[in-house]
C-alpha cells in the first residue's frame, strides 16, 4: 500500500505540472480595433480583426462580429497575409463572419482580415462585438484556444461644414522686368495667393510664345528667352496665374526692348590706309569719336544690316554693315573713308589732265604714220586744189598724209647735160 501511493505522488508530482504547462501554452486572444476614435458622416471606417497566440501554432480561425446596420453600411472585407485561405466571407446586415486558414500555421500576434464600413448617422456610437462560434484553432490540439474576446467602437459625428467654393481670382501686383540682356528678360511679379506662373509674349500683342510654371506660389519669377529674343527689339508680354480653385488671372499688355550691341568700328584713309584719329561714327543719336588708333565704340546697336555715318575733315560718308547678333563675343568693323576730300579732286583733275595729254600724243602721232577716217558732213574736200573724189561711204572724207606733188619728165638736152656732168 505504502508503494502504490508513494507511486501516485510521483505520478502526480510530474502530471500536474505537465498539465499546468499545456493548459498556458494553449491559449489565445481575439480582438476589434478601429482606427479612429471619431467618424463623421460620409466618411469609411475599417476594422480589423487580429489573433494573439503566442508561441501556440495556429491553423486556423473563425471571427464573427456585430455591428449598427442603422449607422454603419458594409462594403468589404480585405485579406491577410498569414491566414491567406479563405473558408468564409460574408458582410451585412448587422453581422459579419469571417472564416481563414493558414498553411504553415501561425503564431504570434496576427491579422486575421479587415472590414470597411460607410457611416451612415452623424451622431451615436457604434460598437463592434464578438459573437458565438468566433474561435482560434490550435494546430498542435485541433482545439479552441480562444480564451478571451475584446470588441471596439467608435464615435459618430456629424460632417465638417464644406467651404464655399473659391471664385475669386488671385491679385497681380509689382510687375517688374529685370536682367535684360540681348536675348533674355526676366518677368517678376507677386499675387495675392498661391498661383501658377505663365508669360505670353511676342513682337506684338497677339503674343504667340509663351513660357509657364507651374508650381502654386506667391512670388513669381518667369525668364523669357526664346530663338525669337533678339537685339535691341520692343516685345509685348502678358501675365497669367490661376489658383488652386482653377481661377485665373491676367495682367494687361506689357511691352519690354532688349538690350542693344556694342560694336567696335575702326576708321582708316582709303588713300594712306592708316587709322583716322577724331572722326565722328554715328548710329541715329548714338555717337562716338575714334581714338588714336581709328577705333570708337557704339553701344545699343540693332542685329542686321545698319547705316553707319562716318564724318571726318567736314565730309560724311554713309556705310551700310551687317552686325552680328551673337553678344558672346566682341565685333570689330572696318570703315574705309576718303580723310581729305579736297587732296582727293586734284589727284582726279591731275589725272584727267594726264588722260588728255596722252589721248592728244596718240591723236597727232596717228595722223602723221595713217590714215584717219573721219564721219563729216558730205561737203567737196580738196587737197592743194585737187579735188578727192567722194568715196562710197556716205558722210565720209578720207584724210591722206600730205606729200610732194611728182616733178615732170626731163627732156633730151637737160639728159644730155646731166650725162656730161655726171
Amino acid at each position: 500500500m505504502k508503494r502504490f501511493l508513494l507511486s501516485l505522488v510521483v505520478t502526480l508530482s510530474f502530471v500536474v505540472p505537465l498539465t499546468n504547462q499545456l493548459a498556458a501554452a494553449a491559449s489565445a486572444s481575439m480582438s476589434l480595433s478601429v482606427g479612429s476614435s471619431n467618424a463623421s458622416q460620409g466618411s469609411y471606417v475599417t476594422v480589423y480583426v487580429r489573433e494573439n497566440s503566442g508561441a501556440e501554432p495556429v491553423n486556423a480561425v473563425q471571427a464573427n462580429f456585430s455591428y449598427p446596420s442603422n449607422q454603419l453600411q458594409y462594403l468589404s472585407i480585405g485579406s491577410s497575409s498569414a491566414f491567406s485561405i479563405v473558408a468564409q466571407n460574408n458582410g451585412g446586415s448587422g453581422s459579419v463572419s469571417i472564416g481563414r486558414g493558414a498553411l504553415p500555421a501561425a503564431s504570434g500576434n496576427q491579422l486575421i482580415a479587415s472590414v470597411t464600413f460607410k457611416v451612415l448617422a452623424s451622431s451615436g456610437t457604434a460598437s463592434f462585438n464578438f459573437t458565438g462560434g468566433s474561435s482560434v484553432v490550435s494546430a498542435n490540439s485541433n482545439t479552441d484556444i480562444a480564451s478571451s474576446k475584446t470588441g471596439a467602437s467608435v464615435s459618430l459625428v456629424a460632417p465638417a461644414p464644406v467651404a464655399p467654393k473659391d471664385t475669386t481670382p488671385p491679385t497681380i501686383s509689382n510687375i517688374s522686368v529685370q536682367s535684360i540682356t540681348t536675348n533674355a528678360a526676366t518677368i517678376t511679379w507677386a499675387t495675392s495667393e498661391p498661383a501658377t506662373s505663365e508669360v505670353d509674349y511676342g513682337f506684338t500683342n497677339t503674343y504667340g510664345l509663351s513660357n509657364s510654371n507651374g508650381s502654386l506660389v506667391t512670388s513669381h519669377s518667369v525668364t523669357l528667352n526664346s530663338a525669337f529674343m533678339v537685339p535691341l527689339t520692343q516685345y509685348h508680354f502678358a501675365i497669367k496665374s490661376t489658383d488652386q480653385a482653377g481661377n485665373l488671372a491676367s495682367s494687361n499688355d506689357q511691352t519690354l526692348t532688349t538690350v542693344g550691341l556694342d560694336v567696335t568700328f575702326l576708321v582708316t584713309d582709303k588713300q594712306t590706309h592708316k587709322p583716322l584719329a577724331g572722326a565722328r561714327v554715328s548710329w541715329n543719336t548714338n555717337t562716338a569719336a575714334t581714338d588714336t588708333q581709328g577705333k570708337a565704340t557704339l553701344k545699343n546697336l540693332p542685329a542686321g544690316l545698319t547705316t553707319i555715318v562716318v564724318r571726318v575733315n567736314g565730309s560724311t560718308d554713309a556705310q551700310i554693315v551687317e552686325i552680328s547678333s551673337d553678344a558672346s563675343k566682341p565685333q570689330l568693323i572696318a570703315l574705309k573713308v576718303i580723310a581729305d576730300e579736297s587732296s582727293w579732286l586734284m589727284l582726279l583733275v591731275a589725272a584727267s589732265v594726264a588722260m588728255c595729254v596722252l589721248i592728244s600724243a596718240g591723236v597727232a602721232f596717228a595722223m602723221r604714220t595713217k590714215s584717219i577716217v573721219l564721219h563729216l558732213p558730205k561737203l567737196p574736200v580738196t587737197n592743194r586744189g585737187v579735188a578727192i573724189p567722194h568715196t562710197p561711204l556716205a558722210n565720209t572724207v578720207v584724210v591722206s598724209p600730205v606729200t610732194a606733188p611728182p616733178k615732170p619728165p626731163l627732156n633730151s638736152e637737160e639728159l644730155r647735160s646731166r650725162l656730161r656732168q655726171g
